[in-house]
């Protein structure tokens, strides 16, 4: 229930998805992580060609962290695996 919630107060939509939550109150953070469902197509508008890309497949991705804005007094980050 809690992924859900967060995947819908963040609004994100198929093929992404909150994958896990990580809630530390002494250091006062919280890590969401995000990840897609394996074999998705994503779609990329190229401004430089002004064309948009449709199927594209992911074949390789590297970790990312946002700092997002804070949570109540915690310091919120956005991962995506």
């Amino acid at each position: 229930m809690t992924k859900e919630l967060f995947q819908m107060a963040l609004n994100v939509t198929e093929p992404w998805f909150v994958s896990d939550l990580k809630f530390d109150v002494e250091s006062k953070r919280l890590d969401v992580y995000l990840d897609f469902k394996k074999g998705s197509v994503f779609d990329f508008f190229d401004e430089e060609e002004e064309q948009e890309l449709v199927g594209l497949k992911a074949y390789d991705t590297s970790d990312k962290t946002w700092k997002h804005l804070n949570f109540f007094e915690h310091e919120c980050y956005l991962n995506v695996l």
